[in-house]
């Protein structure tokens, strides 16, 4: 079976994490990725540490599958070259501070003036227009602007910063379904493109979504840490165990909650699942055995119980073992290298065979000269 984007053709103006997550996820899919990379270096993760021989490591785990086409956008030739590229494109995606791409002459209005049918994404911290429109931001003031990050941590606590980039990757995953969506929508409309402004802050605010629910109700801010999926309850919450490593509980559904309470030999405990009190008793409890004693004693026993992995733990899980998440890519001078896998199965067909992130301006002879 084919996979339903060949043929379509990505001109991929991203850098870093945010628009190279979503176009890598797309050349996984059969699209031909051609990262257009600026002639001081190109992608910034190119030379972010740590590196592997020659290459960032972060510039491999989110490039693998697409051709690297270096232009000099400033210039007339690169101009040119790119508005040529573009007149073949399906996709552009640009990642730059809003208004960069019309002092470049390579906007939406630039690029569907010789190709109507360019689907053209702009994927920005705060979007096209609006008071923050020319502000700065990384992921945690995303987070923040969107009242996300409000939301993470327990009562007594500041806000905590999570470990990954919830704004940066959930805008990525918005991308893709954007790109996706342009190009079904310019199937059923003669083949004509449209303009995509996608705001990563836009883009988390959703994840409100049950925050919201009980505000139009109460009228009330639900507290950090207060939310039933927040560590109110001893349910759903994390615990120390006595190694200082952690597990955690999801306990929501009254029939597994049983089954935990149950399994600790606390049945009195049953009938306090809502009580909040429970959580310092549960805590003591936890911590009076190691992680391993309660992966043996719970994990098994159809109560929502999980240890809380570390990145090698992860990577050495038998359940994403079993479901592939972990590959491999060679390439020509960092060698064999991890990557994670597509994560979505699908029954008729499967990801593109992972090829190696492009070298920089790989492929410049090849896309300039014939296209």
């Amino acid at each position: 079976m084919k996979l339903p984007l060949e043929g379509v053709r990505v001109l991929d103006l991203s850098h870093m994490l945010p628009g190279p997550f979503c176009t890598m996820m797309l050349a996984d899919m059969g699209a031909e990725v051609i990262k257009i990379e600026s002639p001081k270096g190109g992608d910034g993760f190119r030379m972010r540490e740590p590196f592997i021989n020659k290459e960032g490591s972060a510039f491999m785990m989110l490039n693998r599958s697409k051709k690297s086409c270096v232009l000099d956008l400033r210039s007339i030739e690169g101009h040119d070259a790119f508005m040529e590229l573009a007149k073949t494109a399906d996709v552009v995606l640009e990642q730059f501070r809003p208004g960069v791409v019309t002092r470049l002459g390579i906007d939406y209005k630039a690029v569907s003036a010789a190709n109507p049918g360019i689907v053209y994404l702009s994927l920005s911290g705060f979007g096209q227009d609006g008071p923050y429109v020319d502000m700065p931001g990384h992921d945690i003031n995303y987070l923040s602007i969107s009242g996300i990050l409000d939301t993470i941590g327990k009562s007594d606590s500041p806000p905590a910063i999570a470990g990954v980039q919830i704004a940066d990757l959930c805008g990525a995953q918005w991308a893709i379904i954007s790109v996706l969506l342009g190009i079904l929508a310019r199937e059923k409309n003669g083949g004509k493109g449209q303009y995509v402004d996608l705001s990563m802050t836009d883009a988390v605010f959703p994840w409100l979504s049950l925050f919201l629910s009980d505000y139009v109700v109460s009228g009330s801010i639900t507290s950090r840490g207060e939310a039933k999926s927040g560590g109110k309850y001893a349910f759903y919450n994390v615990y120390e165990t006595s190694d200082g490593r952690y597990i955690s509980l999801g306990a929501a559904e009254p029939k597994f909650w049983t089954n935990l309470c149950t399994m600790l030999g606390r049945e009195e405990w049953i009938g306090r699942q809502m009580d909040s009190a429970l959580v310092e008793e549960m805590a003591v409890l936890f911590k009076s055995r190691t992680q391993k004693e309660w992966v043996d004693m719970l994990f098994e026993a159809d109560c929502c119980f999980t240890p809380v992995n570390n990145i090698e733990e992860a990577l050495n899980d038998p359940q994403l073992l079993h479901r592939r998440m972990k590959t491999y890519i060679n390439h020509p001078t960092e060698g064999e290298v991890m990557n994670f896998a597509f994560p979505v199965k699908f029954s008729d067909m499967n990801p593109v065979k992972p090829k190696s992130p492009p070298l920089y301006g790989e492929h410049n002879e090849q896309l300039i000269k014939n296209n």
